[in-house]
């Protein structure tokens, strides 16, 4: 069911944040700058997002056949704010176009073909992905000089 679909969805996404972690000890990244006093404002935009929940446990109760539609527009647009806070416009633009692309493909495709959903937001997210490593690979060379 729509339902147990939307469960299973969320739960998923229960493991993003492991992920996260553990590609950043593979990749060898920095989750805290101690010197930026900016740095706190970064774990305030993720937890900005909890804040949406309640509108997504209404969502799952109500409308579950769009629990995936709503869970993947809150997700883009969570990451409008890293646009100001990392000086990326990609941010910016993936935020716009997951939200919209997911709203756009909600209202316009059959339940059974709900799954566009998340393969459009993860092909947004792997083209933001690409997108903010040539900048850092652009703003490292600068650096270096």
């Amino acid at each position: 069911s729509a339902y147990n679909k939307s469960i299973f969805t969320f739960m998923v996404g229960g493991f993003l944040l492991p992920m996260a972690f553990t590609f950043s000890k593979v990749f060898k990244t920095n989750w805290k700058v101690k010197d930026n006093p900016l740095q706190p404002l970064g774990l305030w935009f993720n937890f900005a997002q909890l804040f949406y929940f309640p509108f997504l446990i209404f969502t799952l109760i109500k409308y579950p056949e769009y629990f995936v539609m709503a869970y993947a527009i809150i997700t883009g647009a969570h990451f409008f704010p890293y646009a100001w806070f990392y000086m990326e416009k990609g941010y910016a633009v993936m935020a716009g176009l997951i939200s919209l692309g997911a709203l756009l493909l909600g209202l316009n495709v059959s339940s059974a073909y709900t799954y566009l959903i998340p393969v459009m937001m993860s092909i947004c997210l792997t083209i933001l992905g690409l997108i903010i490593f040539i900048s850092y690979k652009r703003k490292e060379l600068i650096y270096q000089q």
